[in-house]
């Protein structure tokens, strides 16, 4: 009937769909099965990852560093790691199975009844009889015990002696090439008739195994990466798109605003139950925190917790937070590389360093310190002092055994001995010329150098990355050096660099334009991510701070040449 539904029956043979099964099983077993194979080995022999130097000896820092060499040893034993095992194991047990069936699909098609039992193709009945009689009496498994083939064999010449003496058996053989019959199924596939007809069925069946194998998966991948997938930073790549329009277009950003823009983060939504504990509500409205999205309620009550100290007595809210201060780490490093470019990268940097190190507004740097207090500093006259100057006495002048005991005291000097020394030689100008001259290309060079007091040069390893010091962060964190030239009379407004490897010396250029006459002002912060630390500048015109130098040129008019 016409436009009516219904196929005829597709036959495919049973050898052909295990071989294709067979070959996507490989396909697919073999290169998972090396991953899992490299994640383990590298991770027992410490190849995965080069080691982080952990040089502060106070406790927090030093049970990082026992974490830390655990987590090397021990990073691939995972729930998903034995998920996936499992998952290959299976594909490899399923596909020696095949490959066994398909050596039984090779035997039987090699399989010659009349080859078995020496008769010619068109031997009667009689002869076959006497043929098979009498090799039954040669191949019989008890006159042949020496061959551990010979019940095969003799298996074989039965099977033969049925294939020709059946009648079923034999018509089978002589159609299918198989005394069982045809080693075919049928697939019926319900179409129009115009799809199903001739040659259209097949392309129809092909069509359909292309849908289902490759188009149907490619989807569900894609779909995967615009909602799951992870940039370099480890964090969802659909937030790129909020943090680019959150940092790029405002140039007013100021560093109580890094906050809500890290608790925008995505993980929070999908991975975090949307509850909200009434101690979570309590701790909001004790903080004052105010968000315009409800969604982000929650992770920034907790972040600012955890940066203030505040206590959580709940579980769930003590594992919610650790999974925001993990995640905020990881958006923070992010969103610090995204305004390298833009004046906010000073912000940025100026909440990351009160996170790390769990700093209110006005504290003082001295509270990065272990066991340190506000009536500690205090009483230490460390508030008339910078923070480079402190750190920077003589253990008998800071004399901390006068407040602290014995191993209190040595805590504080084994941080302070971790600290970096960062000093910094800034010169700018114009390369064969002594005046700058508006149009001019300026060269300005950075050179600085790392000093910890704990440094051992026969451990120093300059690749490893350096993990900074901190009194509560749950994990190990590599310290960043980012150094940031501004000026508001060139046309590259912010220009920044980072160090994020335990080199002592480097040495960095940077290119500027000159586009007016005047006086030129650029601004250099040299700043920690992750601490306060102490920076010591140098250079002839410059005013100089605990935290940036402002270097003063004087930009002329270009005189014309006389014609």
């Amino acid at each position: 009937m016409p436009g009516s539904y219904g196929s005829p029956p597709v036959q495919a043979d049973d050898s052909g769909f295990v071989m294709f099964c067979y070959v996507i099983v490989l396909v697919v077993v073999i290169p998972w099965g090396l991953i899992l194979l490299k994640r383990g080995i590298w991770s027992l022999c410490g190849w995965n990852k080069l080691p982080i130097v952990i040089s502060c000896a106070c406790p927090n820092c030093s049970s990082l560093k026992k974490a830390w060499k655990k987590r090397l040893s021990t990073a691939w034993l995972t729930k998903g790691f034995f998920v996936q095992l499992f998952i290959v194991v299976g594909l490899v047990y399923l596909a020696t199975r095949m490959n066994s069936y398909l050596g039984e699909v090779k035997k039987n098609k090699n399989f010659d009844p009349y080859d078995v039992l020496g008769v010619s193709t068109d031997a009667s009945e009689r002869e076959i009889k006497q043929a098979y009689r009498k090799l039954t009496v040669v191949m019989h498994p008890d006159k042949n015990q020496d061959d551990p083939a010979a019940a095969e064999k003799f298996m074989k010449l039965n099977n033969a002696y049925r294939s020709l003496t059946d009648p079923e058996a034999r018509e089978n053989f002589l159609k299918y090439g198989n005394p069982d019959g045809p080693t075919h199924f049928s697939i019926g596939i319900p179409l129009p008739s115009f799809m199903s007809k001739g040659e259209n069925g097949v392309m129809t069946l092909i069509i359909l195994f292309v849908m289902v194998l490759v188009v149907i998966p490619g989807f569900g991948y894609c779909l995967y990466l615009s909602l799951y997938r992870s940039n370099k930073y480890e964090i969802l790549s659909s937030n790129e798109k909020e943090f680019e329009a959150a940092i790029k277009s405002n140039n007013k950003l100021k560093e109580k605003d890094v906050p809500e823009i890290v608790a925008a983060a995505r993980e929070f939504t999908i991975y975090m139950k949307p509850n909200l504990e009434p101690e979570c509500e309590n701790i909001g409205k004790e903080l004052g925190v105010k968000t315009k999205d409800s969604f982000c309620y929650k992770p920034l009550v907790l972040l600012q917790a955890f940066v203030r100290k505040i206590p959580i007595h709940n579980a769930q809210m003590l594992q919610d937070q650790n999974f925001v201060v993990k995640t905020s780490a990881r958006v923070l490093s992010y969103l610090a590389d995204l305004a390298s470019k833009s004046p906010v990268i000073v912000e940025v940097l100026k909440f990351s360093q009160k996170f790390y190190q769990q700093l209110k507004v006005n504290d003082s740097p001295l509270m990065q310190l272990p066991h340190m207090t506000k009536e500690a500093i205090s009483k230490l006259d460390a508030s008339r002092t910078t923070f480079r100057d402190f750190i920077s006495r003589s253990p008998q002048d800071r004399n901390l055994t006068s407040l602290f005991n014995e191993s209190q005291a040595k805590d504080i000097e084994a941080a302070i001995a971790a600290l970096p020394k960062l000093a910094l030689e800034v010169t700018c100008g114009v390369e064969g010329s002594e005046g700058v001259y508006e149009g001019d290309i300026l060269t300005l060079k950075i050179k600085g150098t790392i000093v910890r007091s704990n440094s051992d040069e026969a451990d120093y390893v300059e690749e490893a990355p350096s993990a900074a010091h901190t009194n509560a962060f749950p994990q190990a964190k590599q310290e960043i050096l980012w150094v940031i030239v501004s000026s508001e009379m060139s046309a590259e407004k912010c220009s920044s660099f980072r160090i994020s490897r335990r080199a002592k010396n480097f040495t960095k250029s940077m290119n500027i334009f000159a586009v007016e006459t005047g006086r030129m002002t650029f601004t250099v912060h040299a700043v920690f991510d992750c601490y306060q630390g102490p920076v010591s500048y140098t250079h002839l015109r410059a005013h100089e701070t605990d935290s940036y130098l402002v270097c003063r040129l004087l930009l002329e008019k270009k005189k014309k040449k006389k014609k």
